[in-house]
């Protein structure tokens, strides 16, 4: 719409101008909100079992 009133010279600069203002909030929030779900990590999962590969201690290896 902004684009449109722009390059015809017509009404509606304003109004599309908001509209590209809300969609980019409401695209950064929800960013910002996925994002942070995917970042929480659970005491649950932060332990490690006793056999876990990072727990078990291997002999190095010789080159």
């Amino acid at each position: 719409m902004a684009l449109r009133a722009v390059s015809t010279g017509g009404p509606g600069l304003a109004t599309g101008a908001a509209q590209l203002c809300a969609w980019l909030l409401i695209g950064g929030l929800a960013t910002v909100l996925v994002t942070d779900r995917r970042r929480y990590l659970s005491t649950r999962r932060l332990r490690l079992r006793a056999d876990h590969p990072a727990v078990v201690a291997r002999p190095l290896q010789q080159v």
